[in-house]
């Protein structure tokens, strides 16, 4: 729910989510929610980025066929 105006009678919503102001003017005018408060969403850590690992080289023209 989106408030835009002035708020002058008490009302009480169930089951619909709200913005802080139209929380804010709700309980201003006596009225209640059962909405959760929004909480902040956790930050997230950046990826731990390994270093790269050395590769072996494979030996070219070595292989078990040979003619």
């Amino acid at each position: 729910m989106i408030v835009s105006g002035k708020l002058t009678r008490k009302v009480t919503l169930v089951g619909v989510a709200v913005s802080k102001g139209a929380r804010a003017a709700i309980e201003a005018a006596g009225g209640s929610t059962d909405a959760p408060i929004p909480q902040p969403k956790p930050k997230r850590e950046p990826k731990a980025v390994l270093a790269p690992q050395p590769q072996t080289e494979a030996k070219v023209g070595q292989g078990g066929r040979g003619g």
